[in-house]
């Protein structure tokens, strides 16, 4: 068994990262790198990028730890007409014999991220996690309370609109309408209204998330 010092593993791939001028973020069981060009660098980028994880691979491999490839992924992010700029280049990452092909949408820390950062990925995967739990819900609706009702949709649901929620700021409403619906769905289950019919204004005083996300990203973008 091979035991490492967790501090001494980071600090040694983050100063292989930054040799290569790579920018990184480094966590628990996650690590991402990073480098921002203009299209006409992209070939010498990709070389770069490509370089250093070999770099960090040989290293990796030399104390008896893995990069695990089938977990890697590689994007590049960019305007449909930036992107169509760059489509003869050498896109891929090799880690080790693998090759790892670019993917149109990536998973960093459970969001969901495309290449033109419209998030409608994302979004759509919040939709249908809280829908889930919004037909498990029904289920039991007729046995207890409004009060009861509401801490239920409050603890099966918030989670999955709140993470990240900064990063749904200044999104178009095309985008975020479908979470809007997902909040309107629960208030009328809190509210124990029918699903198509006149909304109430108690229902209307729950037509808060377009607004809502507004808000809590500009108060997140200036607390950074």
């Amino acid at each position: 068994m091979y035991l490492a010092d967790g501090t001494n593993v980071y600090n040694r791939i983050g100063g292989e990262l930054e040799r290569h001028h790579i920018g990184y973020h480094l966590l628990a069981d996650d690590k991402q790198c990073y480098k921002s060009v203009a299209p006409s660098e992209v070939d010498l980028a990709s070389a770069c990028l490509r370089a250093c994880v070999a770099d960090v691979y040989q290293w990796c491999q030399c104390r008896r730890l893995q990069l695990n490839s089938s977990k890697s992924e590689i994007t590049w992010l960019g305007t449909q007409h930036t992107r169509h700029k760059i489509a003869t280049s050498n896109l891929t990452l090799e880690i080790g014999d693998k090759v790892v092909q670019p993917a149109s949408v990536v998973r960093d820390l459970g969001m969901l991220v495309d290449q033109e950062l419209t998030h409608k990925q994302h979004v759509a995967k919040i939709a249908s996690s809280c829908f889930y739990q919004l037909r498990r819900l029904k289920q039991v609706r007729r046995y207890v309370d409004n009060d009861v009702m509401a801490l239920l949709v409050a603890a099966f649901m918030t989670s999955h609109l709140d993470y990240c929620i900064g990063v749904l700021a200044g999104l178009p409403q095309s985008t975020i309408a479908l979470i809007q619906r997902v909040q309107n769905i629960a208030a009328r289950l809190v509210l124990g209204l029918r699903p198509h019919g006149v909304r109430s204004h108690n229902l209307k005083s729950n037509d808060y998330i377009a607004k809502d996300i507004t808000a809590q990203g500009d108060k997140h973008h200036k607390n950074v």
